[in-house]
């Protein structure tokens, strides 16, 4: 799997049909040379992630460009990435 298929397999694992949503993602796939340790900020993302996806806004407490570099843009790359395969 790739990163990205990844990502999407685990945020929603009963498929894009159910709406069941695991955040929990401590064994984060990612090259070594990215991954510096917080393995708990990759959970909140993931979190993230799964209320975009049930239609929430990004919360007011969350900085803008954070929220669409590390939740709103890798979501959808990985969204047209599943969809060109």
């Amino acid at each position: 799997l790739s990163e990205g298929e990844y990502r999407l397999a685990a945020l929603q694992p009963l498929g894009p049909g159910a709406p069941l949503y695991m955040a929990n993602n401590d064994w984060v796939v990612s090259e070594t040379r990215y991954m510096y340790g917080d393995w708990a900020e990759e959970s909140l993302l993931q979190a993230e992630r799964a209320l975009r996806v049930a239609g929430q806004p990004r919360p007011a407490w969350l900085d803008a460009d954070y929220y669409e570099q590390r939740v709103a843009s890798v979501l959808g790359a990985d969204r047209r990435a599943a969809v060109s395969s």
